[in-house]
């Protein structure tokens, strides 16, 4: 072999693992595109700080609400968030009627609820929206996953190129454990959705459980082994935090506060914390990310 052609190979080849590298960097290292993070309505002020310079998250805002009739109404706070911000693309809608959960929306005929969202999202500008129902009884279980199917035909038949993604309670198991999470038939879902956004976070909460961390890694690793069962990588989405709770009062604690003196609480979700589970997450193909909530 003549030192020319040798030379070539070499060439080759480190071209070739170069083209390899690159692909599984792609792959490994997220883009912008892939990263989301919430705005909520409630903590605006923040959001427009957040968002005020670039940021390696793309914003969905939570600024639509499904009422009780399935009309869908625009959140007036966030109204500054938007003229900040004209070029977001990904909406959120919720079943939230005066700040609480309602199952009402569920009664609604499918498709006036999903031409409600569409004229919505059509007037935002909007191409890809998050549809977060949650706390559902347990026994709408079957209507719900009717009701998601009709939705989801109504909003593609007005916008065909429209992503919808649903925002699902974390589970280990079907049906679950408790009301929100049975309502939520993820194998069903996932075929009927572009994206489930798997919400792993609130495993301990004031109130309900122990003092405890928000979302403990074990635990994510037990979701995304279960979630693997059900539905593809490919759709899965994994939602991550950046809070916690003050034990004592059962207030949110902000993950800025966690880096303050005296911080309350040693549960808080870190950005160290969430790069674990972004780590677990790529390891089982996993590859879109969502942030509750930058904006808090």
């Amino acid at each position: 072999m003549s030192w020319r052609r040798g030379a070539a190979i070499l060439t080759a080849t480190a071209v070739l693992i170069a083209l390899v590298a690159l692909l599984f960097w792609r792959n490994y290292e997220p883009s912008k595109e892939a990263n989301w993070a919430a705005v909520s309505p409630y903590y605006m002020a923040g959001a427009l700080k957040e968002f005020s310079h670039p940021s390696p998250w793309s914003a969905a805002a939570f600024c639509l609400t499904f009422d009780v009739d399935g009309a869908v109404s625009f959140i007036k706070s966030c109204a500054p968030f938007y003229a900040a911000n004209p070029g977001t693309k990904i909406c959120g809608v919720q079943n939230l009627a005066h700040e609480q959960w309602h199952s009402g929306i569920i009664k609604v005929p499918p498709e006036k609820a999903g031409a409600a969202l569409a004229a919505a999202m059509q007037k935002l500008g909007c191409t890809q929206v998050i549809v977060d129902i949650e706390s559902l009884p347990g026994k709408l279980r079957e209507r719900f996953s009717q009701w998601s199917a009709a939705l989801v035909a109504e909003v593609r038949r007005q916008s065909p190129d429209a992503k919808l993604i649903l925002a699902v309670h974390a589970k280990t198991e079907e049906p679950g454990t408790w009301d929100g999470a049975i309502a939520q038939d993820w194998k069903v879902l996932c075929a009927t959705y572009d994206e489930l956004l798997i919400m792993a976070y609130d495993f301990h909460t004031p109130g309900s459980t122990a003092p405890g961390e928000t979302a403990p890694l074990a635990w994510v690793a037990e979701v995304l082994t279960f979630a693997r069962t059900v539905c593809p990588a490919a759709r899965q989405r994994l939602g991550l935090a950046a809070y916690g709770y003050d034990w004592k009062t059962g207030h949110t604690i902000t993950e800025r506060e966690a880096h303050a003196p005296g911080t309350p609480s040693p549960f808080i979700e870190t950005a160290e914390k969430r790069q674990e589970k972004i780590k677990l997450a790529h390891s089982r193909g996993i590859t879109k990310f969502f942030l509750w909530a930058a904006g808090m």
